[in-house]
């Protein structure tokens, strides 16, 4: 009793089965009792559920056998056998059987998919409806900016306005760089089980409710490619079972993801080389028309993103020439064309060593030309220079609505499409249409 129950000797002593076991009636021991005393039967009863004196569940099997004393039959001798484990280890079994049905489940419906965003709108899927947790995150490394991104955030408890809310503080907090518990997991290649979220003081609770959190690399081999994270509004939510599982479906998504991004990595740079060959065709002849470059900008926008983009000439004798623009409006275009000195010097000084001039956000510029395109509507600008022997003759333009970042892939492909025009620029024709 004092191992099982938790009571000491002396508070139980002396004292009767009634005061011990208030609810004999309703567990059956009440009829079990009368039983051994009143015709010295053995009885057995079987997973008994009672609670410790700190509050724990105990699932028991009692046996009972009379005390008999002078030939009468005045007492009760009972056996008691604590079960609770190996009916939690039963239920461990069957759930453990359910989960990993499911988790093959999800990674036999993942493996054919061919894109990155279908696998990770499969995965978040799998994680809240199927396998039934109430939210988390995925994370990917973003490999320009050498770190992680938030690509997914589901809920089925929160409203929209939460997870907006929620994926600022994400943001916030990887624009400040400041190293939490999902950075450390990426880095060690370690998961972690949170039972209690306030304990921990790098934690950042996204949802004010959160109490636990599991937190899980998608890795292959030693390699990690990005995080998985599941969170609950109770303390002590996940267990091993949970960690094993979403350990197995995480490293199956990093095997897909890798096979996915190397083949995309190797259609990307086909589909570049095939840019710069239609580019050269475009450009192709002793004489360019103004449509041979509208049909450049177009082709850009069809195969990278529906930028504004303008193509500009610079002549001593006539300042700026708009040689063409795609995507503009008049009054961008105007921002160009009647560019004064002070704004051309702005652009050749910003590209004059050969470099692009990459502004992902232009709203901190002082300059006139910065200011103008920002009351435009413009919030992100990339210049990629012409050259003529070693005098900047002209450039590239590209104009943003939205903050945007190009990946160093991009910035590549724009560098030779703008060597490519360095050396037809000089051939333009303004009078050909």
């Amino acid at each position: 009793m004092e191992k099982n129950f938790l009571w000491k000797r002396a508070e139980i002593i002396g004292k009767n089965a009634f005061e011990l076991f208030p609810d004999l009636k309703e567990q059956g021991l009440l009829e079990a009792f009368v039983s051994i005393v009143d015709k010295g039967r053995y009885e057995k009863r079987t997973n008994i559920v009672r609670l410790r004196s700190d509050g724990t569940k105990l699932i028991l099997n009692l046996r009972g056998y009379p005390l008999k004393m002078g030939g009468d039959g005045n007492g009760v001798v009972i056996v008691v056998e604590d079960i609770t484990k190996s009916e939690e280890i039963s239920r461990q079994i069957k759930r453990t059987a359910v989960m990993r049905e499911k988790i093959h489940k999800i990674i036999e419906s993942i493996i054919p998919l061919n894109t990155i965003p279908k696998i990770l709108d499969r995965l978040s899927l799998g994680l809240s409806e199927e396998l039934g947790y109430e939210r988390g995150g995925i994370f990917l490394l973003d490999k320009e900016k050498k770190k992680l991104a938030l690509v997914k955030l589901f809920s089925s408890i929160n409203p929209e306005s939460e997870i907006k809310t929620a994926k600022e503080k994400i943001a916030e907090r990887i624009a400040k760089k400041e190293g939490g518990i999902t950075s450390k997991v990426f880095r060690t290649g370690k998961s972690r089980n949170i039972m209690d979220i306030r304990k921990e003081k790098k934690a950042l609770r996204i949802f004010s409710d959160t109490k636990s959190e599991l937190v899980v690399p998608i890795k292959m081999k030693d390699e990690p490619i990005g995080v998985i994270t599941i969170d609950s509004c109770k303390k002590g939510e996940f267990d091993e079972t949970d960690l094993k599982f979403v350990e197995m479906l995480a490293n199956n998504v990093a095997i897909t993801i890798k096979k996915i991004g190397f083949h995309e990595d190797l259609l990307k740079k086909l589909q570049y080389l095939s840019i710069l060959y239609e580019t050269s065709q475009i450009l192709q002849g002793t004489q360019q028309r103004k449509a041979n470059y509208v049909n450049v900008l177009k082709h850009l926008a069809l195969n990278l993103a529906d930028y504004t983009t303008l193509i500009l000439r610079f002549n001593n004798k006539k300042g700026i020439e708009l040689i063409a623009s795609f995507n503009a409006t008049q009054k961008l275009k105007n921002i160009f064309s009647r560019m004064s000195g002070q704004s051309k010097q702005t652009i050749i000084n910003n590209i004059r060593k050969g470099s692009p001039f990459i502004a992902d956000n232009i709203k901190q510029k002082k300059e006139t030309l910065f200011r103008e395109l920002y009351k435009k509507d413009i919030r992100a600008l990339h210049i990629f220079p012409f050259f003529s022997e070693d005098e900047v003759i002209g450039c590239l333009v590209l104009l943003y609505r939205s903050l945007s970042t190009l990946r160093k892939d991009q910035i590549s492909l724009l560098i030779a499409i703008a060597n490519q025009l360095s050396s037809t620029i000089s051939r333009f024709n303004p009078s050909l249409i």
